[in-house]
């Protein structure tokens, strides 16, 4: 992810103590205007009140190298470096540990019975995935410069698309075969 500041973006605008609103000095904002690398002009959505217009604020890791007398800055939200189709190892442990029925990654890759890449163009990868059963999804990535293409990315991305179109098909299955039982015990 770029860390330029460009309009759109959803940046923290943080306060300091004496500026917190309804207890918080955290709140989330968007980019609406670029003066530099490091001065935004920001609409900010504080809790319990309407957004309020924050204009040449300055990035938060500025705030820091000798800039004083401001009281709020703005920084990127704090995110987990994912790589593609992985969930966080604590969120996948917590989802493990409820005891209901669930569908899982694994029991997903157990019916695929074939992985087919091709490379469309300079820029583009499909990935067709085919279960056990022959019904089969694809899913897609590309990168805008060809300069950027990246096999391994591509197709990494790709195959998370095309995996997470079988996230609902084996829900759906699931469910179904739950509400079979619950008849069958009925």
């Amino acid at each position: 992810m770029s860390t330029e500041p460009a309009i759109g973006r959803i940046v923290v605008y943080v306060t300091d103590v004496a500026g917190a609103v309804n207890g918080s000095r955290f709140h989330p904002a968007i980019i609406t205007r670029v003066w530099t690398d490091d001065c935004v002009n920001l609409v900010v959505f504080f809790d319990g009140e309407g957004p309020g217009v924050r204009t040449s604020v300055l990035g938060w890791a500025i705030l820091g190298k000798g800039v004083r007398n401001v009281c709020a800055g703005w920084r990127w939200p704090e995110r987990e470096n994912l790589t593609p189709g992985a969930l966080p190892s604590d969120l996948d442990a917590a989802i493990a540990a409820k005891p209901g029925e669930k569908v899982t990654k694994a029991a997903i890759e157990s019916r695929i019975r074939d992985v087919t890449y091709l490379r469309l163009n300079e820029t583009v990868t499909l990935c067709s995935i085919t279960l056990d059963n022959g019904y089969s999804v694809r899913g897609e990535s590309a990168c805008v410069d060809p300069a950027n293409y990246d096999r391994e990315i591509g197709e990494g991305l790709a195959y998370g698309n095309a995996l997470n179109k079988l996230w609902p098909l084996f829900g759906f299955l699931l469910a179904e075969d739950r509400h079979c039982r619950a008849l069958v015990t009925r």
